[in-house]
């Protein structure tokens, strides 16, 4: 998609130096504001026995839309630790997600020996490793000119912004001031989707019939089973979903989680531990596929209803034969076939937690 609009020769009459200079420096600072602002509602807050140190309540800007509740204590200017909500603070009306790991290393981000804090110039070939240090008039107005040299010759399309900011989106993102800006002197070219759900958003209408779907958070506490695949919400805090991941385990709900690591979610929710080995996710969900189609635990009707290509009554015309899931799973499809009868056939996949499985899943004609 190109968001472009004039090409004149005076593309660029409202944006000066100095202005660019300005936005600049507001985008350098926006993953802070927070502080500023919340520096203020804490000015009487202290911890105990620290008459001299204030805490500002304000979130995590790294790259996650989770926007944490972190606490940071300052005295004398500096931070010298970070804290979360604690747990008399918690409102179960409105639960607020308290920082994961990263989250709380803020400090150490911000204090690191290694973080970039000035405008660096590269001297050398691109890999080598060779900058100088400039100052910001002199980074800012060559960015600047480099702007409205690249524009001039080659238009606004020349110009592609992306996310790669590693902060979150919104207002805090440093892509969204860039792209208000390139949209003052002609436009620039967008990339297609998102970077960290394209995916999703394109398969759920071919899944679902609409482009958004699921359940609001609350309605997890009528789930009798929550399988988690390769995710670790206990260390990671994804969403609110812990708040109600506890409850639910006080309630009963089974989890199975599935990870080659023993992390924190397993230690804290699992009812069962699937440690499978790494690049073997699709051999266990093919396995449980066939335990399930095999032994009639899936909803036929829904699926007749609802879906196209699970058996072959339900291929589109036109298609060859055993292209359909069934085939696929019963090795009846003709890539399985060959590959079987190849000079070196595979070894038989064993899977001993489909046993598992198969007894959690409903005895055919039991409500779903």
């Amino acid at each position: 998609m190109d968001k472009t609009g004039n090409t004149e020769d005076d593309i660029f009459p409202a944006v000066t130096r100095r202005g660019f200079l300005q936005a600049s420096s507001a985008l350098v600072t926006l993953p802070f504001l927070a502080t500023s602002v919340s520096a203020a509602q804490a000015k009487n807050e202290t911890s105990s026995g620290a008459q001299d140190e204030r805490v500002v309540q304000t979130c995590s800007t790294f790259d996650c839309g989770g926007k944490c509740d972190i606490r940071t204590h300052i005295r004398d200017g500096v931070v010298t630790r970070i804290s979360t909500r604690p747990d008399e603070a918690l409102d179960e009306q409105m639960p607020i997600m308290r920082a994961c790991v990263r989250g709380r290393g803020y400090r150490k981000f911000v204090y690191h020996p290694d973080r970039l804090k000035y405008p660096m110039k590269r001297v050398g070939k691109r890999g080598e490793g060779k900058f100088e240090r400039i100052t910001w008039d002199e980074a800012t107005t060559l960015i600047a000119d480099n702007i409205k040299a690249i524009t001039q010759q080659y238009g606004p399309s020349s110009r592609y912004v992306h996310v790669g900011t590693a902060v979150s989106g919104g207002t805090f993102s440093g892509d969204k001031m860039a792209r208000r800006l390139l949209n003052l002197t002609g436009g620039y070219l967008e990339s297609y989707h998102s970077v960290s759900m394209g995916n999703t958003a394109a398969a759920t209408p071919y899944t679902y019939g609409t482009p958004a779907s699921g359940s609001s958070l609350d309605t997890l506490m009528d789930t009798k089973l929550v399988i988690l695949w390769g995710h670790n919400p206990t260390e990671t805090i994804f969403g609110h979903t812990n708040y109600y991941f506890q409850k639910m385990k006080q309630n009963g709900t089974r989890f199975i989680v599935v990870d080659p690591r023993y992390s924190d979610t397993v230690s804290s929710l699992a009812d069962q531990w699937i440690p499978l080995l790494p690049t073997t996710d699709n051999a266990l969900m093919d396995a449980m596929m066939y335990v399930i189609v095999s032994e009639n635990l899936h909803d036929t009707d829904f699926i007749q209803r609802y879906t196209l290509g699970f058996d072959e009554a339900s291929m589109p015309k036109g298609i060859p034969a055993n292209e359909s899931l069934v085939a696929y799973l019963m090795g009846k499809r003709t890539a399985c076939v060959r590959r079987l009868s190849g000079p070196k056939k595979l070894p038989m996949f064993r899977h001993r937690p489909s046993v598992s499985w198969r007894a959690i899943m409903p005895t055919p004609g039991q409500q779903h």
